[in-house]
């Protein structure tokens, strides 16, 4: 094995300290010493999450209990946050499904994809299994613990006068992963509403993640992938007025036309650009600083190398994902600008440790609060060209701040 010596991400001994630092004995180099040679080459599998699609009709009896425990079980069930849906209304038994005849084309399309001919029926993750939501469960339960060959994000936002959606899935492949299908392999991208309240024929009166549009179609776009390669696949398509936009989830699933297996898909709500971040070739601190539900680095920095991400705990540690609220290196491949979605952080209150620590700040430009005097607030040092001192955090990126003792600090929105 190759020793990699990562002393070079130390915090400089050169650099002209606070007088607050005066305190410590000597300033200890911040270095880790990584027993691994795979430290940028090989990435490791990320949670996969699995996909359910339902052949349904709000014309169709049976379809009524089976939706309804389907959504109980997704409502009480563990994973549910890995668990992606598409609802397709179908014509039949009876015409008059309101939400088939809204969009029929893909519908129709997924329908002879699969050749399904009954409703209900579910498929979990391409493989269809018949008309038991207590079956589709327990089948979507026993995929949780396959593995993924690539890292997907979904981001999509309206425009200024909501007449358009534009989407952008971001996909690596992942250089350690062995399960990449072979042949022709599809992305598709659907768009579903959730929390609609309507009296059926068939009895129900709340329908869930109901098919709305497919993005180009529902043919989907070839995509081929190199190991380690990433790519973003843009779309856009009208937006239709009635949909409740903050009941609508984009979904994207990447199939196989081989045998039509599901090897990722991501469920996510339209995306309000919090703010955006430039990063460099190279390494940059970096910090997340809005609330998302996926928070592995690959998936909010494509072109974060892999196994690059170290937080800081008094001595350097590789680790997956960020938290609000704390700082990390992480090296890039390129330079490339990353825009945030999710929901705003107004404020944080973050833990320090005697020494120097690595924090983040908020959706928008925030400075330090010190009540308890542990720290020099207008301090702090990123990285650009070289160490920088600032006294303002900008949202995305990572600060070094020193402290006398363990405690807390305060981050708020600057002035």
């Amino acid at each position: 094995m190759s020793r990699l010596n990562l002393s070079f991400l130390s915090f400089p001994s050169s650099l002209s300290l606070p007088s607050i630092a005066k305190v410590f004995v000597s300033l200890t180099v911040l270095s880790v010493v990584l027993v691994s040679s795979r430290i940028v080459t090989d990435a490791v599998a990320q949670e996969k999450n699995v996909l359910v699609e339902i052949f349904t009709s709000t014309t169709c009896p049976p379809c009524a209990p089976q939706n309804t425990a389907f959504n109980n079980w997704l409502n009480n069930y563990a994973n549910a946050d890995r668990v992606t849906v598409i609802k397709y209304p179908v014509w039949w038994p009876g015409s008059g499904c309101v939400y088939y005849y809204q969009n029929q084309p893909p519908v129709d399309s997924r329908v002879s994809y699969y050749g399904v001919n009954g409703a209900p029926t579910g498929v979990v993750d391409g493989i269809p299994y018949g008309s038991s939501a207590s079956t589709w469960t327990s089948r979507a339960n026993s995929f949780m613990s396959q593995s993924t060959p690539v890292d997907m994000s979904v981001f999509s936002t309206l425009n200024g006068d909501e007449t358009e959606i534009s989407v952008d899935v971001t996909i690596k492949r992942l250089s350690s992963a062995t399960n990449y299908p072979d042949g022709v392999v599809k992305l598709r991208v659907a768009i579903v509403e959730r929390d609609l309240q309507y009296n059926a024929p068939n009895g129900s009166t709340y329908q869930d993640f109901v098919h709305r549009d497919m993005l180009p179609n529902a043919n989907g776009t070839t995509i081929t992938l190199s190991p380690d390669q990433v790519e973003t696949y843009s779309f856009t398509a009208d937006w239709n007025s009635s949909w409740n936009k903050e009941n609508v989830r984009v979904v994207a699933f990447m199939q196989a036309s081989s045998n039509n297996r599901i090897y990722q898909s991501v469920m996510e709500p339209l995306s309000a650009e919090l703010f955006s971040q430039s990063y460099k070739t190279g390494w940059n601190m970096v910090s997340l600083s809005a609330q998302i539900n996926h928070t592995n680095f690959q998936e909010i920095f494509p072109n974060g190398l892999s196994n690059t991400l170290y937080s800081f705990d008094g001595s350097y540690t590789s680790v997956p994902m960020l938290t609000p609220g704390e700082g990390y290196w992480l090296s890039m491949n390129a330079d490339n600008n990353v825009g945030f979605g999710g929901s705003p952080i107004s404020s944080l209150e973050v833990t320090v440790r005697p020494g120097w620590n690595l924090i983040g700040g908020l959706s928008a430009p925030s400075k330090v609060l010190d009540p308890n005097n542990i720290v020099n607030e207008n301090l702090l040092y990123t990285y650009g060209t070289g160490y920088e001192e600032s006294a303002v955090m900008e949202p995305g990126v990572g600060y070094w701040i020193v402290a006398t003792q363990e405690g807390t600090v305060q981050v708020v929105l600057a002035d």
